[in-house]
């Protein structure tokens, strides 16, 4: 029979796994075998819209319809169903879940960018359980973002030359080779040109 020293033990760590899953500061979703909603933390309550029903009992897809059918709920039934992990990149869901977070300089919401994991829950002697975690990469999409334009421009200026304007040496070998590519493919002739612009 359990002591009350173990009683109060165990108290103690359910508060503070309650308060763990509280704070976290990912989105935390569990459902039962039928795909039902068991329990969600406060993430998911502040970045859901107001017209979402959150309640126990009801349907992921009840919920977010936009869900039904699309790679979330693939993968949550391959939790269910074969105990299968999934990890769903934003590069193919950028935003599946309807989360939003305010916009610090006009104040409308925007959509969270998510990255998504979807695990099993081995309930003892119980049926299958399922775990989605949802994180908000909207940083990382804006820095790849930044980061790609940057790399456009700096491509676009080791082409350039910064005086004039006109396309430099780099681009006219790399322009060549291309055109001598194309001309050997398809057996046509290829003619070059070339002159000197003075201006008195």
């Amino acid at each position: 029979m359990e002591n009350l020293g173990d009683s109060l033990a165990n108290q103690t760590r359910h508060k503070l796994l309650a308060e763990i899953v509280r704070s976290v500061g990912i989105g935390l979703i569990v459902l039962d075998a039928e795909e039902r909603l068991v329990l969600w933390n406060s993430w998911v309550e502040k970045h859901a819209p107001l017209s979402v029903g959150l309640r126990q009992g009801k349907k992921l897809t009840e919920v977010f319809p936009d869900l039904e059918g699309g790679r979330v709920h693939g993968a949550v039934r391959g939790v269910l169903l074969n105990n299968y992990s999934s990890v769903l990149s934003q590069s193919l869901n950028k935003a599946p879940f309807p989360f939003h977070a305010k916009n610090r300089v006009e104040g409308a919401p925007d959509r969270i960018q998510q990255a998504i994991q979807v695990t099993p829950l081995n309930m003892a002697g119980g049926k299958p359980h399922c775990l989605v975690q949802i994180f908000d990469v909207t940083c990382a999409v804006a820095r790849e973002k930044m980061l790609r334009q940057q790399a456009l421009e700096l491509q676009v200026s080791s082409y350039v030359d910064g005086l004039t304007g006109i396309a430099n040496r780099r681009r006219f070998d790399e322009y060549l080779d291309n055109e001598f590519r194309r001309a050997r493919r398809a057996g046509t002739p290829l003619s070059l040109i070339m002159a000197d612009l003075r201006s008195e």
